[in-house]
C-alpha cells in the first residue's frame, strides 16, 4: 500500500506541480533549476525526516532510481553527436576538459586532507575525495542555457565556449564513476590493499564495452520503430534492460546508458527524434529521482555540514581558476573577463546521480558523509548559481 502510495505521490508531484511552479518563477528565484526543493522534499519523507520513504519501501522503489540513472545517462550521451562536436576547434577541447581538469585537481587535495582529519586517512578516504571532486567538475548546461536567454543578446564567442565547457566537462565524473566502479569492487573480492588502477582501468573497459553492445540494441530498436509511441517503448524497455542488467554485473547504469547515448546517436546519424522524445520526458523523471534520492540521503556526521560549505567555495575556486587557464588556451590573453569561472557555477543533475550511483557502490559513514557534502554543496549552487553566473556572462571587465 505505501508503495502505491509513493508511487502516486511521485506521479503528482513529476507530471503536475513541477512545471507550473518553474514557469511561474524568474531566472533568479529560481531554487528549482536543478531540483533543490524536490531532494529536500524527499528528505523529508525519507527516514530521516517523517520516515514515510522507509528502508524497505526504497528498496522496493530501487528499480525507479535504476532506471533513473540509465535515463540521465542515455540523455547525456544523446548530446555527444560527432557531427556538432567535430563544428567547434581542437582549443575548446582544451579548455572545457581543462577547466574540469583543474577544478578536479583543486578539489581532490584538500577535500581527501578534510575527510582524512575527521574520518581518517585511507583507501575509502581516497576514493570518496575522487568520488567529490569528480562530481564538482561538472556544470549545468540547463542554468547556463537560462542564464544566456535572461541577457537577452547575440550569442559571442565566449558563450559558445561557456556551452562547450558545460556540456563536454561531464565526462570526467562519468568516466569517474566508473573508474570508482572498478576500484570498489576489486576491494570488495581481494581487500584495500590488492586493489589497483589497473583493475579500474579494466572494469573501465568492460564497461565500456557493454555500453557499446546495449548502444548497438538500442540503435536497432529505433530503428524497427515507426511511430513515436513505439520509439518510447523501445526507450523504457530499453532503458528497463540496460539499467538491470548493468545492476547485476555490477557495473554503473549511468556511464553504461552515455556509452550507449553516445554510440546510438553517431550510428543514426542524427539525435532529433530520439531525443525530443528523451527531453520530453525530462522533467517528471528528473523530479521522481530526486525525491527518490532525497528519500535515501542519510547525514553520516555533523561534520559533513560544514565541509559541503568548504565544498562549494573550493568548487566555486577551481572553475574561477580553471576557466581563466582555459579562456587563455582557447581565446587567448583578455578576451574573457576574470570571473568567467562563474558562469559555469551550476551543478548539473549529474553530480545527484553521481550520489545514487556512489551510494549504489559503497554504504559506510564515510560514504553517507561524503554524499551529504555533495549534495549540501549542490544546493547551495541551486541558491547562488543564476546569480553567479549571470556576473559570469558578463561582459564587463573582459
Amino acid at each position: 500500500m505505501k508503495i502505491l502510495l509513493a508511487l502516486i505521490l511521485f506521479l503528482l508531484l513529476g507530471l503536475g506541480a513541477a512545471p507550473r511552479i518553474q514557469g511561474r518563477l524568474p531566472f533568479s528565484r529560481r531554487f528549482m533549476l536543478v531540483g533543490g526543493e524536490f531532494l529536500l522534499l524527499g528528505w523529508a519523507l525519507g527516514e530521516q525526516g517523517l520516515g514515510f520513504l522507509d528502508r524497505s519501501t526504497l528498496a522496493d522503489l530501487e528499480p525507479l532510481l535504476i532506471l533513473g540513472l540509465g535515463w540521465i545517462g542515455l540523455l547525456v550521451g544523446l548530446q555527444f553527436e560527432g557531427t556538432l562536436l567535430r563544428r567547434f576547434p581542437v582549443a575548446f577541447y582544451g579548455a572545457a576538459l581543462g577547466q574540469g581538469l583543474v577544478t578536479l585537481g583543486l578539489l581532490a587535495v584538500p577535500l581527501y586532507l578534510l575527510l582524512g582529519h575527521f574520518f581518517g586517512a585511507g583507501p575509502g578516504t581516497a576514493g570518496a575525495a575522487l568520488f567529490l571532486a569528480a562530481a564538482g567538475s561538472d556544470s549545468s548546461q540547463h542554468v547556463l542555457t537560462l542564464a544566456l536567454r535572461e541577457r537577452r543578446r547575440t550569442p559571442h564567442v565566449p558563450d559558445h565556449l561557456f556551452r562547450f565547457c558545460a556540456e563536454v566537462d561531464t565526462l570526467i565524473p562519468l568516466v569517474a564513476i566508473a573508474l570508482l566502479a572498478g576500484l570498489l569492487h576489486q576491494r570488495a573480492l581481494l581487500g584495500a590493499e590488492q586493489a589497483d588502477a589497473l583493475a579500474a582501468l579494466r572494469w573501465l573497459g568492460l564497461s565500456t564495452l557493454l555500453g557499446l553492445a546495449l548502444g548497438v540494441l538500442l540503435t536497432l530498436l529505433l530503428k524497427g520503430a515507426r511511430r513515436p509511441d513505439h520509439h518510447l517503448l523501445a526507450l523504457l524497455g530499453f532503458l528497463a534492460l540496460s539499467g538491470g542488467l548493468a545492476r547485476v554485473l555490477g557495473q554503473p547504469p549511468l556511464y553504461v546508458n552515455f556509452v550507449a547515448g553516445v554510440l546510438t546517436v553517431n550510428l543514426l546519424g542524427h539525435r532529433d527524434d530520439t531525443w525530443q522524445l528523451a527531453a520530453a520526458s525530462e522533467r517528471p523523471f528528473y523530479t521522481i529521482f530526486l525525491l527518490l534520492v532525497g528519500a535515501g540521503w542519510h547525514l553520516g556526521s555533523r561534520w559533513a555540514l560544514p565541509l559541503g560549505l568548504a565544498f562549494f567555495l573550493l568548487r566555486l575556486g577551481g572553475k574561477f581558476v580553471g576557466m581563466a587557464l582555459a579562456g587563455r588556451l582557447a581565446l587567448g590573453r583578455g578576451v574573457l573577463p576574470a570571473r568567467a569561472g562563474l558562469a559555469l557555477s551550476g551543478q548539473s543533475g549529474v553530480s545527484v546521480a553521481m550520489v545514487a550511483s556512489f551510494l549504489s557502490l559503497e554504504r559506510s559513514t564515510l560514504a553517507d558523509a561524503s554524499t551529504t557534502v555533495l549534495l549540501v554543496g549542490f544546493l547551495l549552487s541551486a541558491l547562488a548559481a543564476p546569480w553567479l553566473t549571470l556576473r559570469g556572462l558578463s561582459r564587463e571587465g573582459a
